[in-house]
């Protein structure tokens, strides 16, 4: 069974309530339903003598059988074993009351320093520099004993409480108090003792044991009761000489009294104080079970343990030993370090799996665009290769008919008394040709006409050579020239 809560700090709807009373151990068991919290377990059990172990083992065995998963945990110390004083501070500032109190504590109980746990109730300011307090003492043995043995159990108390703050706290919200504007007086009668508190909305303002309870109160009926009245009127009286606040306008008697239901009337009569009996069993949610054990014990009462579990939240006062809140902060504070931690790794793994997707997907996108550029170049190469046959095809077109058209040009220039006998073209656009004229003269007149033309350039005579042919001189000669298609194409 976890001790508190969940790891990662999740709230939990189970709530265990434990009070060592009278030598009785009582628990009680509360779920929070969607729309209410019900007791669904009320345990009692007499362990005066019984040995350490053998309570654990009755601890361990009652809560076996509910099955409970993440309780949280609430131990109540019984109002008569407590100490509390009124007191007021030179101060209103929460850091240094805390500092006072821890500072004076010792002053108010016979106990040492070390002896015991504190803690207070802050009332309210009295004037603009002095705070009233209610000052919870109790010793540090009776807490540390009772602690370790449900520690052991796996139950470590969430807080340590007493059953008057949460008596206060549970009844102020189920009796709808919070708008009372006097103080209300609050008896709760136990098995061996009975708790007046006096309370103001959901502070606790006063605390005064009285060691009467029901089974004194069923006894010698008359002298218990009138013992009562007086111990309720010195309380009164003890309230009023600390000048706390006004008299409370209202007395509820709760707990064990379903034996002595005339206490309201004789109360109401002696103080003439609207007294009235609150059945705490008709204030919580009970399941048939819990009601059932609850009805049956007549001489002991559950409203310790039932309103603290109920008002958990809601309690101030915490008495859990300071080497438990110690180890409890830095559990606290390792848990947010690991949640923390937990946190980073979340992001961590996030963003490199983030990152794994983009390279997954741009990969994927690479592997495509691969795919795609292949069937590309593929198609690309075949494209190439019509392309090439094309510009072959258009290339010898373009020559087609060529010669015919530089020949043409040059019979255009070639003068009438010169006779050609050889032609020759090639492939480097080289045109060359010989022939018979009368002179000299013509011939280079005839090369110069050519040089003038738009077809033919570069042209020159690299042979010339006389000689008689019937009875008058003629010369031979070799013409070279060269032509460009751009030329012709023009």
């Amino acid at each position: 069974m976890s001790a508190v809560t969940s790891f990662m700090g999740a709230k939990s709807n189970e709530f265990i309530g434990i009070e060592f009373n009278s030598g009785n151990l009582r628990l009680c068991l509360l779920k929070v339903q969607p729309v209410r919290k019900e007791v669904f377990a009320l345990i009692e059990k007499s362990v005066q003598g019984l040995k350490e172990e053998e309570i654990l083992n009755f601890i361990r065995k009652a809560l076996a059988k509910f099955n409970l998963k993440s309780p949280k945990v609430i131990f109540i110390i019984p109002s008569e074993q407590v100490i509390t004083k009124n007191i007021e501070l030179p101060s209103k500032d929460p850091k240094e009351i805390s500092d006072i109190v821890n500072l004076q504590a010792s002053r108010h109980t016979p106990y040492g320093r070390e002896e015991i746990a504190i803690d207070y109730i802050n009332i309210g300011l009295t004037n603009k520099s002095y705070t009233k307090i209610l000052l919870v003492i109790v010793n540090r043995d009776v807490v540390r004993k009772n602690f370790d043995i449900l520690k052991k159990c796996g139950l470590e108390p969430e807080k340590i409480t007493f059953a008057s703050e949460t008596i206060t706290k549970a009844y102020v919200r189920y009796l709808k108090l919070e708008k009372e504007q006097v103080p209300v007086c609050t008896i709760h009668i136990d098995t061996a003792f009975s708790i007046c508190n006096i309370s103001l909305r959901d502070n606790l303002l006063f605390v005064r044991s009285i060691p009467i309870g029901i089974q004194h109160l069923t006894v010698e009926k008359e002298r218990q009761q009138e013992r009562f009245i007086q111990e309720i009127k010195q309380s009164l009286e003890m309230y009023k000489n600390e000048n706390i606040d006004s008299l409370p306008s209202r007395i509820i008697i709760t707990g064990a009294i379903s034996e002595i239901k005339d206490m309201a009337l004789l109360v109401n009569n002696t103080f003439k104080i609207p007294t009235d009996n609150v059945f705490y069993q008709n204030t919580f949610s009970f399941s048939e079970e819990a009601l059932s054990s609850c009805e049956s014990s007549k001489l002991s009462s559950f409203l310790g343990v039932i309103s603290a579990a109920v008002s958990i939240d809601e309690s101030k006062i915490n008495l859990v030993p300071e080497e438990a809140k110690i180890r409890r902060r830095f559990e606290d504070r390792s848990r947010e370090m690991i949640k923390t931690g937990a946190l980073f790794l979340c992001i961590f793994i996030i963003s490199c799996l983030w990152l794994l997707l983009k390279i997954y997907t741009k990969n994927t996108f690479m592997t495509q665009i691969d795919k795609k550029f292949e069937e590309i170049h593929k198609n690309a190469e075949v494209i190439e290769k019509d392309y090439q046959r094309v510009r072959i095809i258009r290339n010898n077109f373009s020559h087609r008919g060529h010669s015919i058209e530089v020949l043409g040009e040059f019979y255009k220039l070639l003068p009438d008394n010169i006779k050609i006998t050889e032609v020759r073209f090639d492939k480097q656009k080289s045109f060359s040709f010989k022939g018979t004229a009368e002179s000299m003269t013509d011939i280079f007149n005839f090369v110069e006409d050519l040089n003038k033309s738009n077809v033919f350039k570069e042209s020159r005579t690299p042979f010339t050579s006389k000689r008689k042919e019937k009875d008058r001189d003629v010369t031979d000669f070799q013409i070279v020239t060269s032509f460009t298609q751009e030329a012709i194409e023009e």
